[in-house]
């Protein structure tokens, strides 16, 4: 009986202490979010506040300043039409006017709001998050009067140049690219450096595959690639590692690109772009990059940042990009290089969505939640963990063996 006792209390100091690691362990995602609030999450800008009321339930604000443009990044739990119907009635009344009709793509899930009041302009976007989960809205004040004022006249010969590279781009049938763009950080503590790798396959009219991956990545499938073919768009994330199914349409994706996806932008889409709102280009220059003869042609954009352009010679593509911004705290300067070829025969294996390889996508998912899960916990949890089963286990064992004892004792008769 006493074996018995030993048992079933082994049993439940083990199985409770395994179940308490794996729940603390396991914090859900809201309470994450809630501690994320607290500890990072800052007020609503005073100097904002003037112009643009804040919206009631934003969460997790992060306010950012550069240049002419003043923005808030937060997250709201609140329904669409409950956010919209606040700032489509508040803006009004204190004298900012609609800029343009409203962009909404409602099965994309993604709403953007924009006002006009003298020289200010007022951008608001809210992305529809998954069911229950919170949306992640973008107010953007921009000071158009602050917009960085060219001194002198742009070169002619240099806007040609611009003109024909994205012209190149716009028309060509097919396009392959591989890069990298290095981004050096100065501040006054110390500098540090990021790597970004990307490759390209683009055949014309709506076939482009785009991976993207951080040089310090370690974790397997993690990476980008953007997807699109005339069935629609889809995305593997590498925050995630997941798969998504989009909705937007992949110009609309490559709206607003990283250097990633510059050249994808300019394959894709007819709008104005970048290139063509740089200011001051200088008189374009000889200069080899790799090997490969380029124009170089120096310019700034409108925060005043300073950019330089090499424009192969014989293809007129982009060949590199340097780009120099001055932050409040740090200094940036970013190089992005293409190694690029256009109009030749891309085959359907490049343009193959295939985030995970030769791994079937629910392998491949399962694997990485393994990953999770080993990597959820440290070295002592894990310790804890086994050390707690081994006494369910004993205790296991232990019921188990004063159960055959029992069963097994002989009777003796009167």
């Amino acid at each position: 009986m006493l074996r018995r006792y030993v048992g079933f209390a082994l049993l439940i100091l083990g199985g409770a202490g395994v179940v308490g690691i794996v729940v603390c362990g396991n914090m859900n995602a809201g309470d994450v979010d809630e501690i994320l609030d607290a500890v990072i999450s800052k007020p609503y800008p005073s100097k904002l506040r003037e112009l643009v009321p804040p919206y009631p339930n934003l969460k997790g604000i992060f306010p950012s300043e550069y240049a002419a443009r003043f923005s808030v990044a937060a997250e709201t739990e609140d329904s669409t039409d409950i956010f919209l119907a606040f700032y489509e009635e508040k803006l009004p009344a204190i004298g900012w006017r609609h800029r343009e009709e409203e962009s909404e793509d409602a099965e994309a899930g993604w709403h953007v709001l924009s006002y006009e009041k003298g020289s200010l302009e007022l951008d608001i976007s809210l992305e529809d998050g998954v069911e229950g989960a919170r949306k992640f809205v973008d107010i953007t004040l921009t000071d158009t009067s602050k917009f960085y004022q060219a001194q002198h006249p742009d070169n002619a010969k240099s806007r040609e140049l611009i003109t024909e590279m994205l012209e190149r781009y716009r028309n060509c049938k097919s396009y392959r690219d591989t890069g990298e763009e290095v981004t050096h950080f100065k501040n006054s503590r110390r500098p540090w450096r990021d790597v970004e790798r990307f490759k390209t396959a683009f055949v014309r009219p709506d076939r482009l595959r785009v991976q993207s991956w951080d040089e310090d990545n370690t974790d397997i499938f993690e990476y980008t690639v953007l997807h699109a073919d005339p069935s629609g768009t889809q995305e593997w994330d590498d925050c995630s590692r997941s798969y998504h199914k989009l909705e937007e349409s992949i110009s609309m994706l490559l709206a607003s690109p990283d250097q990633a996806t510059v050249v994808p932008s300019f394959l894709v889409n007819k709008d104005v772009i970048w290139p063509e709102q740089l200011l001051e280009l200088g008189a374009p220059m000889e200069e080899e990059v790799n090997g490969v003869l380029c124009y170089r042609i120096d310019a700034k954009d409108r925060d005043g940042d300073e950019h330089i352009l090499w424009i192969t010679q014989d293809s007129r593509v982009l060949r590199m990009h340097e780009e120099h911004s001055d932050f409040k705290t740090f200094k940036t300067k970013s190089v992005t290089t293409w190694y690029p070829e256009i109009d030749v025969a891309i085959s359907d294996e490049e343009l193959a969505f295939r985030p995970t390889g030769i791994i079937p996508m629910p392998l491949a998912q399962a694997i990485i939640t393994v990953q999770e899960i080993i990597r959820s916990y440290s070295i002592i949890a894990w310790l804890l963990i086994m050390s707690c089963s081994a006494l369910a286990l004993a205790g296991l064992l232990f019921v188990i063996g004063s159960r055959k004892k029992k069963s097994i004792q002989p009777k003796f008769e009167s």
